[in-house]
């Protein structure tokens, strides 16, 4: 039982991260106007920017699943 509510807890939230990042992202690059009329090197700058972004959230994401965690000690 408690195993099936970790489960549908994780996958829960989750998904609300996800609807949350989508909706983020929408809200800066496809609806803003501004950031349209902008030129190429703005517009390539916001991407390069959410990239490394993205990476360096997944570098800090591996070097903390290396780490022991409490209860493995």
């Amino acid at each position: 039982m408690k195993l099936t509510q970790g489960v549908m807890a994780a996958v829960s939230a989750g998904m609300l991260i996800y609807a949350a990042s989508v909706e983020m992202l929408a809200g800066d690059f496809i609806m803003d106007p501004s950031l349209w009329k902008s030129s190429v090197g703005k517009q390539a700058l916001a991407l390069v920017s959410l990239l490394v972004g993205a990476g360096a959230m997944a570098v800090i994401g591996c070097v903390f699943l290396t780490f022991p965690t409490p209860h493995s000690l």
